[in-house]
């Protein structure tokens, strides 16, 4: 099977973190994949690192007439069988450059958040990275056949404790971290509200 990913992404982000992570492990076992992204100083190299060489188009705004018609080369040059697209400028600008190209791909939207199924209206199917996205999908009028379920995944390589001394957290007591970046979408306000309901919990 040959596959393309498709990018734009801004400079950070989950989805740009675990599309670096999940093209580094189909380079890994031996997929033929195409990466086609925006330039980015800090995906680029760690690309590099993992021996992939992106293909880099603007993916810009109402203005770009390039990306388009280079995407679609690009397609037909590499003839994929599947194209996975992240997000919603990456699954728009894609569907538009598959209706130009000479190929047909089955294309593939990855959802990791509750976007305007506008921008995937010529996907073949969605991924959703979690079973409640999948189910937004489908009440959004979606095929239910079409829309999956298929998680993320973090590196298997286990971390090394740390005292609890080096917190100041006592010990017998529950602690609980949350990771995520502070962006209103991770909903930290309400894990701060939620916080005063759990008792012993640091």
């Amino acid at each position: 099977m040959k596959l393309m990913q498709t990018m734009a992404g801004g400079a950070v982000g989950g989805a740009e973190e675990f599309f670096v992570r999940l093209a580094a492990a189909f380079r890994r076992v031996g997929i033929d994949q195409t990466i086609v992204t925006r330039a980015n100083d800090t995906r680029g190299p760690r690309l590099a690192e993992a021996g992939i060489a992106p293909v880099e188009l603007r993916f810009g705004g109402l203005f770009d007439r390039r990306t388009v018609p280079a995407l679609a080369a690009e397609i037909d040059r590499t003839q994929p069988d599947v194209i996975l697209s992240w997000m919603n400028r990456a699954a728009s600008m894609t569907g538009k450059a598959v209706r130009k190209a000479a190929a047909a791909p089955v294309l593939i939207g990855r959802f990791g958040g509750y976007y305007d199924l506008k921008y995937y209206r010529d996907c073949d199917h969605l991924i959703g990275n979690t079973p409640d996205i999948v189910r937004y999908l489908v009440e959004e009028g979606w095929p239910e056949a079409r829309a999956h379920f298929v998680p993320n995944f973090v590196s298997a390589v286990p971390g090394a404790t740390l005292p609890r001394s080096d917190f100041g957290l006592p010990d017998g007591v529950p602690v609980m971290l949350a990771a995520g970046r502070l962006h209103r979408n991770k909903a930290f306000d309400v894990l701060l509200q939620a916080m005063k309901h759990t008792g012993d919990v640091h």
